[in-house]
Parts: structure tokens; C-alpha cells; sequence
């Protein structure tokens, strides 16, 4: 291979290096609100909708039309909406049946 060839080819591991090295910082750069819905995987109107229901933080700029967030709100938003198992709610129903005291109405303790 020519040593050009080779030359170049390091340049772009490195600019993409550079740019995985930037994901990772979460909060490096705030994303738009296309962005968010991009990373979200919902759409844009969905996501104002969150926005206006504030079930998602996001942060006012440019005298308050513009929006951005931040992906570490971003990926606490996503991992809050946990769906729990069948077998984890069957196994916390019978704990709580085991474990909860029975009082019935005008019973003496």
C-alpha cells in the first residue's frame, strides 16, 4: 500500500475516534429538538408533547423559543419507563401476601 493511502486512512480513524470520544460525553453538547426525538426514537410533535406536559426536562434558550436537552435527561427519561416482567410482579404479589399482617375492622392489637 502506498503510504498515502495509509496516511489517510489514519486520519479518518482518528476523526471518527474523536467523534466517538464526543458521544460519550453526554452533556458535552445540548441536542436540538430534532436530535432528541431522533435519539428518543419518537417524533418531534410527541416529543413537544412531553415538553409542554413536562414529563421531559429540556431547557429554554435564544428569549425562550428555542429548546434543548441534554442526553443524560434524555436516557434517565428512557430507563424510568421500565416495563416490569410478569414473573417480578407475580413474585412482589406473593411476597407482599406472605409478609402483610392482617387487621381485621375493630380487632384488638
Amino acid at each position: 500500500m502506498d503510504l498515502d493511502i495509509i496516511l489517510e486512512r489514519f486520519d479518518k480513524l482518528e476523526q471518527q475516534l474523536a467523534e466517538i470520544g464526543e458521544a460519550k460525553q453526554p452533556d458535552a453538547k445540548a441536542l436540538t429538538a430534532r436530535q432528541a426525538a431522533e435519539w428518543l426514537n419518537i417524533s418531534v410533535s410527541y416529543l413537544r408533547r412531553l415538553c409542554s406536559d413536562r414529563k421531559l426536562p429540556y431547557y429554554r434558550s435564544g428569549g425562550g423559543k428555542l429548546v434543548s436537552f441534554r442526553v443524560s435527561d434524555l436516557e434517565a427519561f428512557r430507563m424510568a419507563r421500565r416495563i416490569t416482567p410478569a414473573r417480578e410482579i407475580e413474585t412482589n404479589a406473593a411476597t407482599h401476601v406472605v409478609t402483610r399482617t392482617h387487621r381485621r375492622k375493630g380487632a384488638q392489637l
